[in-house]
């Protein structure tokens, strides 16, 4: 915020504009007060306009704007949302987070700080109730307006971190058109209050540049003003003939006088405080004075409907306009007519007349103002899902790639990649490093086109007698129990967030790259189990690990569909099995490629109960080598009990080989 004042000082020190002074009570009289009156509203710019939006949104034939706004502001404060931070905050900054959160259990109390800030909103009422209050920037002109709340004198900069986040009354609130101090709000106690830039947020739609009306824009009620006028009036209209009352207009009456007419009104009156229903219902009756003349009255409606006037009709032109008005796809107002055929055309031409209007902006402008208040290095983000968008990126990749194949032998396969991934976003992300660089087919992704062969055959076809003489005289796997634990965390959040946002290719490509880090780090776990210290995996063993990714794309396109299907997924059960059977391989075959002829005993885990095969194999001790062979491991398929809960370990031993296998 300090870089802010300081970048807002100098542009005013620099400009030719001359901007209002705030604190000389300048930029909110002149225009502030006005009460001309226009065709539908008041004059723009001023407060009795402002009090019109509000009256006007909430009146009770005004039902159609009203209820878009409310479902709009409804689908902003459902949508997901997440914080992210530095991977590493000092050590100060986390103490310091840690007493605010109050709990030594986190492992990000700063994410949780700010996350738990933004919950509390409203003093406590909620992120949803805070949100929904952002009707104003849809029905009022000067828009809507959030407190910051921080320590400190409220016409300076915060002293310390925002503690809150609070709606602040639009009919309250005057913009100024002063850079440092842009509004001047009013409280209950009407004490008037100049606030810092730092201290507010300020969001209009389709802000003026008149600057003799700085900080108004033009909103979507004051847009569809006329549709709102129109619906009121059809309103009033239909109702009248839905009543038991005669229309407003003209009455003449013959065959009878004043005197009559006001002695039978009289009469009517008095029956109907009488508890039991009349035998005619509510009827009015007229007598003729003279039975020889008829009595008669003739009415003349005030109200009278357009030639040819349907309801159905001018409600759908009424719908359109609003959500032209509004910017946004009419699908998100009402559900379009026709058959099935046109329907889906309608909708695909609508979504693409709708794409990156209100609601988008809307979008944009939270996550902007939110991350004006986060710390540096920390990002608010929605999690917004549009399939459409999905379904046009699938399109564009679909594309893509048939271009590729058609180019057949003019391209390598080098090549093919590289153009793939410069124009295909998620093809980027799956075949291109940490460093962003297109990973090369010789240097990683082999994908063999017969069967691939298991793990166990590359290594010992690569590297039969690797270390001999290397190996520790203890078996030590602590470093691949943490490597496991960060694993079974890391997917479990992946896939738990996979569940709520439904967003396949997004999960796909960070499942990858996150297999191919931990699978990496697996292995040379395994490696430094088995005697051999590397940084690093040479290429025999970058192509093992890429072997390893192809297998793993099943399981990833498996639970996809799984998830798709409506399965119930836990993802702390599915992450923690995804370790056991997949990344333990990874493992494994480090400790195989550095240690293969050392000799291991089986040991029974802690569980309460084991398989006949764990029971069986416990005591017995060969060779690492042999045991992968067989397949028989602990959180092996092959053991009875599946190995999805085993517990057991093959510990490093100086013994000779025992048992059968």
């Amino acid at each position: 915020m300090t870089d802010k004042t300081t970048a807002i000082k100098k542009a005013q020190a620099d400009t030719i504009q001359v901007h209002p002074d705030a604190t000389k009570g300048e930029g909110v009289n002149r225009f502030a007060w006005v009460q001309s009156r226009g065709p539908l509203l008041p004059e723009y710019g001023s407060r009795s306009r402002e009090r019109a939006l509000n009256l006007l949104y909430l009146f009770d034939y005004n039902w159609m704007p009203r209820s878009a706004f409310t479902g709009l502001m409804k689908k902003v404060a459902a949508t997901p949302w997440e914080i992210t931070g530095p991977d590493d905050i000092s050590t100060g900054a986390k103490a310091w987070y840690y007493k605010q959160v109050g709990s030594l259990e986190s492992d990000r109390p700063d994410i949780e700080y700010w996350q738990e800030l933004l919950r509390q909103a409203n003093f406590g009422a909620g992120w949803a109730d805070f949100i929904k209050m952002g009707v104003d920037y849809l029905k009022q002109d000067a828009g809507w307006y959030w407190e910051i709340i921080a320590p400190g004198n409220p016409q300076e900069a915060p002293t310390g971190a925002v503690t809150g986040l609070a709606h602040l009354d639009s009919l309250r609130c005057i913009p100024t058109g002063d850079p440092t101090y842009p509004v001047l709000y009013i409280n209950e106690k009407n004490i008037y209050h100049l606030l810092h830039h730092t201290r507010v947020v300020h969001m209009v739609d389709m802000p003026s540049g008149d600057i003799t009306r700085r900080g108004y824009g033009m909103c979507a009620l004051s847009r569809a003003v006329v549709i709102a006028n129109r619906e009121i009036n059809m309103g009033r209209y239909i109702d009248t003939f839905l009543d038991d009352k005669p229309p407003p207009g003209v009455v003449i009456a013959s065959g009878m006088v004043k005197q009559e007419r006001d002695y039978a009104l009289a009469r009517f009156k008095d029956e109907q405080r009488v508890d039991e229903k009349a035998a005619w219902g509510n009827q009015l009756w007229f007598f003729a004075a003279d039975a020889t003349q008829a009595a008669s009255l003739t009415f003349q409606s005030f109200a009278q409907a357009p030639e040819k006037f349907n309801f159905k009709e001018y409600t759908d032109i009424d719908i359109n306009s609003l959500a032209l008005a509004l910017g946004v796809d009419i699908q998100e107002l009402w559900q379009l007519s026709g058959g099935n055929i046109g329907s889906a055309t309608q909708s695909e031409v609508l979504h693409r007349k709708g794409q990156g209007r209100a609601i988008g902006d809307l979008y944009a402008n939270i996550e902007r103002a939110i991350n004006d208040i986060l710390p540096v290095d920390y990002n608010f983000e929605f999690k917004y899902k549009d399939e459409n968008e999905d379904k046009d990126r699938a399109e564009l990749a679909r594309i893509w790639t048939d271009v590729v194949n058609n180019a057949g032998a003019n391209l390598s396969e080098d090549e093919a990649r590289r153009v793939l991934a410069n124009q295909v976003e998620g093809i980027h992300d799956a075949i291109t490093d940490e460093e962003g660089e297109i990973i090369r087919v010789d240097d990683l992704d082999v994908q063999p086109e017969e069967a691939p062969p298991t793990i166990i055959q590359v290594v010992e076809e690569a590297k039969p007698e690797a270390t001999n003489g290397k190996v520790p005289p203890q078996f030590k796997s602590k470093e691949f129990a943490a490597t496991r634990e960060q694993f079974i965390e890391k997917v479990g959040d992946f896939i738990g967030t996979f569940i709520l946002d439904q967003n396949r290719a997004r999960f796909g490509i960070a499942m990858r790259r996150y297999l191919r880090q931990s699978g990496e780090k697996a292995m040379l776990d395994g490696l430094e189990t088995g005697g051999v210290i590397q940084t690093t995996l040479d290429a025999d063993e970058k192509k093992l690990l890429a072997l390893w990714i192809a297998q793993q794309s099943r399981f990833i396109t498996d639970l996809g569909q799984r998830v798709k299907d409506g399965e119930n997924v836990n993802a702390n059960s599915s992450a923690e099995m995804w370790a056991n059977k997949s990344l333990q391989v990874m493992y494994n075959a480090g400790l195989l490629s550095a240690d293969g002829n050392g000799m291991y005993e089986w040991n029974l885990g802690a569980t309460e109960e084991h398989c006949k095969t764990c029971l069986r194999l416990n005591g017995q001790v060969h060779r690492f080598k042999d045991w992968v062979r067989t397949d028989l491991i602990p959180k092996s398929s092959k053991l009875e009990c599946g190995g999805w809960r085993c517990d057991c370990a093959l510990e490093k031993t100086t013994g000779r080989a025992k048992g059968r296998f």
